[in-house]
């Protein structure tokens, strides 16, 4: 590998490789407005040379640049401009890959604006390091294809096998049984046998899920899947097999019973689990809720929903955080600025409205400790660090005063013990606010097996 930084004369480093190029230039920069390099792209194109190019569609380069970036294709070019994700994410690579063996990329944009920052380019000549990048070039490129609204009839009988290409023999796919027509892309780093329907595959360190008919199944948002595909319905998102690894999908549910694989319709921007027969789904910016049915329950009205726990569910409106029923009721009005968590395991969560704090029980569903703190931390061992003024102390679920207001900063109880600062030093308390370690120390962490770091 040959890798070199350059920091100074940037778009001139870039035109020398282009020049020197001997049968493909692929670009994938947000933006293109350099006068200089994209006429090094047209003589390029205009030698016989693979250029291809990937652009933001947005106003910058159609109506800010001073070249038409179709003219690229009047030399035998082409360009393809990638529009924004539904969430109004864009493509904001800035790599070029020459003659599959060199890479081009850092933080400069092709533009000349970025004439004038402070911007860097590492230009590598590896092989293996190309493929890589030349992988992502195709799979944004195939984003274009539309995305599908539902799945045709599988071909359940049609025998798939293992297969790799000659000149990348670590990527895999599936082919026919004759081996002469490749029906999966070889882009994963491991595939498995077919279990009727689907087989799993590794990317990336991750499980996903492809079907005979080319169309990969991959968790939606946090939910992971941990070895085998689970059985009942989850969320997922699909894309045919050309839009596989994409990034820019709609996300939907699959339902797996008996090995029999039930694509759910895949209209939703953004999907959670099912929590008690409902999930929250978002489609045209807002949230609501729908049955296992694909059906309205709870009408789209929110900014943010989550999950059903204990028949109450958190969601945002206008800024403000609340829950909601079953039926679409408010238990709690959205008036407060903020519900925090910590885990599954904690029935009491931390409340917030006008930059005060207090505590919301979840399991019955009420202010359980008023909103009078200016900070507060979470229970462990029955105790939470609360603020007052520019003091720390300590008090139990009954809202009792355990340990007294008295320290710069605190640390939640571990072990019986909590590491305190008092005047710029760190020292342990026990629960009844004695003194056990004197303040001695620049840095203090929570017990584990008797042991505390500092």
């Amino acid at each position: 590998m040959q890798t070199q930084a350059y920091f100074e004369n940037i778009q001139q480093q870039i035109i020398q490789r282009v020049q020197g190029a001997q049968h493909s230039v692929l670009v994938a920069v947000a933006w293109l407005t350099d006068s200089a390099i994209f006429t090094e792209l047209c003589n390029s194109a205009k030698k016989g040379l693979q250029v291809e190019l990937l652009l933001v569609d947005d106003n910058i380069n159609n109506d800010m640049a001073p070249f038409d970036h179709k003219r690229l294709e009047a030399c035998g070019g082409k360009v393809y401009f990638i529009p924004s994700q539904n969430d109004g994410a864009i493509m904001h690579h800035k790599f070029c890959i020459i003659d599959d063996c060199t890479v081009i990329t850092g933080s400069y944009n092709w533009s000349r604006k970025a004439q004038l920052n402070d911007e860097n380019i590492v230009v590598i000549k590896d092989t293996s390091l190309a493929t890589q990048f030349k992988n992502e070039f195709i799979v944004i490129k195939s984003n274009l294809n539309s995305l599908i609204d539902k799945v045709p009839e599988l071909e359940i009988e049609q025998i798939l096998v293992r297969c790799f290409l000659k000149n990348n023999p670590n990527k895999f796919g599936f082919c026919t049984a004759d081996f002469k027509k490749i029906v999966i892309p070889c882009i994963y780093d491991e595939v498995y046998p077919f279990n009727s329907w689907y087989a799993k595959v590794i990317y990336g360190g991750e499980i996903r899920f492809v079907t005979r008919a080319g169309y990969v199944i991959k968790p939606a948002n946090r939910t992971i899947f941990e070895g085998g595909f689970p059985d009942g319905i989850v969320p997922a998102s699909i894309a045919n097999k050309y839009n596989a690894l994409s990034n820019e999908m709609l996300y939907g549910f699959v339902d797996k019973d008996n090995d029999k694989l039930i694509i759910l319709p895949f209209v939703y921007e953004d999907v959670n689990i099912f929590c008690e027969d409902l999930a929250s789904v978002k489609i045209n910016g807002v949230w609501g809720y729908i049955d296992r049915d694909g059906r309205e329950k709870i009408p789209f009205a929110y900014e943010w929903a989550g999950n059903f726990y204990n028949g109450n569910a958190l969601v945002k409106i206008n800024e403000k955080w609340g829950y909601t029923d079953k039926m679409g009721n408010q238990t709690i009005p959205c008036i407060y600025d903020g519900f925090y968590r910590y885990g599954d395991s904690m029935s009491y969560q931390i409340v917030e409205l006008k930059k005060q704090k207090g505590y919301f029980d979840i399991i019955r569903h009420e202010i359980c400790i008023p909103i009078c703190y200016d900070d507060a931390s979470f229970f462990f061992e029955n105790l939470a660090a609360v603020k007052k003024g520019i003091k720390w102390g300590y008090i139990n679920d009954k809202n009792e005063k355990v340990i007294d207001f008295l320290y710069d900063k605190v640390a939640n109880f571990s072990e019986g013990f909590a590491a305190v600062m008092f005047e710029d030093k760190w020292g342990y308390i026990n629960k009844y606010g004695e003194l056990l370690i004197q303040y001695k120390f620049n840095s203090a962490g929570n017990f584990f097996n008797g042991r505390a770091s500092i």
